[in-house]
């Protein structure tokens, strides 16, 4: 069962500071995905325009979910939260419901 690990920075991509609340930000990714975990971390990115921010980034982990649905959940993100880029990783494994 793969595992993919998605991490969602909440600053908006144009004025770079938090606009939608972390709570429905949540809500969102949730409503998306489905069954999954979620944790908030602090985030260091670098914009592509090579201006740095601290930002609040929730880390989703997803279970048994095909590559094709998260890169479509990711896409809706970026656009619904106003992303530059989110990170995914999948890890390949032995996952399972015990």
């Amino acid at each position: 069962m793969n595992k993919h690990e998605i991490f969602i920075g909440l600053n908006d991509k144009d004025i770079k500071v938090q606009v939608i609340s972390t709570d429905e930000a949540m809500l969102k990714v949730h409503a998306l995905v489905g069954d999954c975990s979620m944790s908030l971390i602090q985030g260091y990115f670098t914009h592509a325009d090579g201006s740095m921010v601290v930002e609040r980034t929730i880390k989703c982990e997803v279970f048994g979910m095909e590559d094709n649905k998260i890169h479509a959940i990711v896409e809706q993100l970026k656009h619904d939260l106003n992303q530059e880029s989110i990170l995914v990783n999948k890890y390949i494994g032995e996952v399972a419901f015990v």
